[in-house]
């Protein structure tokens, strides 16, 4: 009797450890694609707000005034690079410059060509995972770059599922005890 009840605790505990499993890895999921959509778009948000001015300076042809108004969008919260190109990849401004090198050195069929050719808004993985490039057109065919870092949503989300499985565990072994 004692044998039967042992082995039907354990097989009760690998079976609601296995649910618990895929409902924690599912709500994780969930959770991070909601956060870095979220930090996407307040990161979206700062370059919008920046991109009348932008405009502005590059149509007025002062390039002072493009550089600090690059330089104040480079200083918002998880941007990691942000630069403008022109039509011939040629730069017009830089904000941060860590990234620019490799970037320019990219062959045509890349992140810079097809930000270059496209004629709105384009999101684009950058190398890693852990960043977005946000391309958007502005006047006389340039283009503003910002490379995106999504450090903050994914390590909050790591917390979040490590919140989950304990969540689990500790559901999963009450039901035990009550067994």
């Amino acid at each position: 009797m004692k044998k039967s009840v042992l082995f039907l605790s354990i097989l009760l505990f690998i079976i609601t450890g296995t649910m618990f499993y895929f409902i924690a890895q599912f709500l994780y999921e969930d959770k991070e694609k909601d956060l870095k959509e979220a930090l996407i778009e307040k990161v979206k948000a700062s370059v919008y707000a920046a991109q009348n001015d932008i405009n502005a300076r590059i149509n007025q042809s002062d390039d002072i005034g493009l550089l600090i108004s690059v330089q104040l969008l480079s200083k918002t919260e998880n941007i990691l690079s942000v630069f403008v190109l022109d039509k011939d990849k040629n730069p017009s401004a830089i904000g941060k410059t860590a990234d620019l090198p490799p970037l320019l050195s990219l062959e045509p069929s890349d992140i810079v060509f097809n930000a270059l050719n496209s004629r709105g808004e384009l999101l684009q993985p950058a190398a890693g995972g852990s960043s977005v490039f946000l391309s958007i057109p502005l006047a006389k065919e340039n283009t503003l770059f910002c490379l995106i870092s999504l450090e903050k949503a994914d390590s909050a989300a790591k917390k979040w599922r490590f919140f989950c499985f304990a969540a689990a565990l500790a559901a999963d072994i009450f039901i035990i005890l009550i067994f």
